[in-house]
């Protein structure tokens, strides 16, 4: 199991599974997570995605998401070396 992978803020579920595996966001989930927060609290990207409508909007988010998760890896990346 790769680094981004393992859970950022891990919850064992044995309790339910007996399993001792771990659930909740990757690391990966969670910067990227932490990336969009970063961005949608930029005004100019809020209004950017109010001043667009349908599939403009589908767009937008599309974007938001491969920026954000190009992000989480960058920032794995760095954490690797």
């Amino acid at each position: 199991m790769k680094n981004a992978d393992m859970p950022a803020m891990p919850v064992e579920c044995e309790i339910i599974d007996n399993s001792g595996s771990y659930t909740g966001f990757t690391k990966r989930e969670e910067f990227a997570k932490a990336a969009m927060q970063g961005l949608l609290s930029n005004d100019s990207w809020l209004k950017n995605i109010s001043d667009r409508t349908g599939s403009e909007v589908l767009t937008m988010a599309c974007a938001l998401k491969e920026i954000t998760y190009k992000i989480a890896d960058k920032m794995l990346e760095e954490n690797q070396s």
